[in-house]
C-alpha cells in the first residue's frame, strides 16, 4: 500500500488568498471547511515537483485500494495563473501555480519559530507562508481527481527589499 507519508507536502513560500482558517465555511450545502488558495511561484520547480508526485502517489494508492486503474485524465487541483479562466478575476495569480486546499478541523498556524499563532489577524489574504498538506484521489460519478488536505501553516517573515538608490 501506498504509505500516508507518500503523500504529504511540505511547500516552499507560497502566499494566500481568499483565506478562511480561523471560521469554517459551507459552499453549495457541504460540511463546513477550513480552506485557502496558495500560490505557489512558478520559479518554486522543487514545491512544484513534490506535488505532482504526492499527486502520483495519491492515484496510486487509489488504484491499489480499488484494483482498478487510475484513469489517465483526472480532475488537476494545481492549476496554471498565467492560462486558467480564474485569473481573469484575480490577476494576482499571474507567475504562479494555484490550488485551493481545505480541511474540516482548523489548521495548526504557527510563526516562524514554531510558536502558535492564536490571534485571528496575523494570518491572512497575501501572507508568506509555508504549507503542509496531503492529497488524496477520489472518485466521484465518472470524474477521479487529486484533491489537497490542509494540515498546518507557518507564517514567514516578509523579505526583505533593498532601499532604492538615490
Amino acid at each position: 500500500m501506498t504509505s500516508p507519508e507518500l503523500t504529504k507536502v511540505l511547500t516552499g513560500p507560497v502566499r494566500l488568498a481568499h483565506p478562511r482558517l480561523y471560521r469554517a465555511l459551507a459552499a453549495f450545502g457541504q460540511d463546513p471547511r477550513y480552506s485557502t488558495v496558495i500560490l505557489v511561484p512558478k520559479n518554486d520547480i522543487q514545491t512544484v515537483r513534490v506535488i505532482r508526485a504526492a499527486q502520483r502517489n495519491a492515484l496510486a494508492y487509489l488504484e491499489q485500494k480499488t484494483g482498478r486503474p487510475a484513469p489517465q485524465e483526472w480532475k488537476d487541483n494545481l492549476r496554471d495563473g498565467d492560462t486558467d479562466p480564474a485569473r481573469a478575476k484575480n490577476p494576482e495569480y499571474a507567475g504562479h501555480w494555484f490550488m485551493t486546499i481545505s480541511s474540516p478541523t482548523p489548521p495548526g498556524i504557527v510563526d516562524e519559530r514554531a510558536e502558535p499563532i492564536l490571534d485571528t489577524v496575523t494570518v491572512g489574504d497575501g501572507s508568506l507562508v509555508r504549507v503542509s498538506m496531503n492529497a488524496f484521489a477520489y472518485t466521484h460519478g465518472e470524474t477521479t481527481g487529486v484533491s489537497f488536505a490542509l494540515n498546518h501553516l507557518q507564517k514567514l517573515p516578509e523579505p526583505r527589499t533593498a532601499p532604492k538608490a538615490a
